[in-house]
């Protein structure tokens, strides 16, 4: 079933994303270490998509749906000033620390943050949650300054698997992903959102990944590893996650 088909099922039971999220803060722990294969290819994921932000010192970005800060305290240590996003105030807590100000409880729908007023904006492995993808993204770009980035990663042509909820005895789909995105449907959203410039690329070929290859090659340096990756998912079609940014049409 398609993610578009799972949005129609699901919108009456998604009613109040920040209570879902917030027991899904209490109940999984977003700051453990995850099997060290996975953590490899998030961290070189990281790494491409902060490529993409062209993060100097001083720059001011948001990272929307920041879970266990892994974006924020990155780019923090390039020098940028971070805003964390979260609809958890446990994990904005941890982030933070004593520094609340750097925090932000909010929908990635309703920023409350003003017009053109960011350098850049990221969210990774958020769209796939909302329950409108395409109003997140035009809210995005709303924030960011002419020229500002916004970066996006999201799976790529995920199926998504549904469970029976014990509770609702329901169809529930798995991981709590609403929608399955390409290039395609991707550049769509960017495009009406006022995004002129926009560029993609697909990465983490499953093969690479799950022969442990990747994982093998974990000591390469970025620039290899992704040429590796590459020419992987040139060979073999089954790139596991796409990363796509817009720069913002000037005023």
């Amino acid at each position: 079933m398609t993610g578009d088909a799972l949005t129609d099922q699901t919108k009456s039971r998604c009613h109040n994303p920040l209570e879902h999220y917030e027991r899904d803060a209490e109940i999984y722990d977003y700051f453990r270490s995850p099997h060290p294969i996975q953590a490899d290819f998030w961290q070189r994921l990281r790494v491409a998509a902060v490529r993409y932000l062209s993060i100097t010192k001083g720059l001011h970005v948001v990272d929307v749906g920041s879970g266990g800060g892994w974006f924020s305290r990155m780019m923090q240590s390039t020098g940028a000033i971070v805003t964390s996003v979260d609809l958890s105030m446990k994990n904005l807590q941890r982030i933070t620390g004593d520094n609340e100000s750097n925090g932000l409880m909010a929908s990635a729908s309703n920023l409350p943050i003003a017009d053109e007023s960011v350098d850049a904006v990221i969210a990774s492995e958020v769209i796939e949650h909302l329950n409108n993808p395409g109003e997140a993204i035009a809210e995005f770009i709303r924030i960011v300054k002419p020229g500002g980035r916004v970066v996006i990663t999201t799976p790529y042509k995920e199926e998504i698997k549904q469970h029976l909820c014990i509770h609702c005895n329901k169809a529930t789909p798995a991981n709590a992903h609403l929608h399955s995105f390409d290039e395609n449907k991707l550049t769509l959203l960017f495009s009406r959102g006022g995004a002129n410039e926009i560029y993609y690329r697909r990465i983490g070929n499953k093969a690479f990944i799950i022969s442990r290859l990747s994982y093998l090659l974990r000591w390469l340096p970025f620039p290899i590893w992704s040429y590796i990756d590459t020419c992987a998912n040139i060979v073999i079609r089954k790139p596991a996650h796409i990363i796509i940014y817009g720069i913002k049409q000037g005023t």
